[in-house]
């Protein structure tokens, strides 16, 4: 896993703890 793939996945993650 590229390092912009795990920044995207966690910036998903962060959103749907956000919500």
């Amino acid at each position: 896993m590229t390092p912009i793939q795990k920044s995207h996945t966690v910036a998903i993650i962060y959103m749907i703890f956000y919500i």
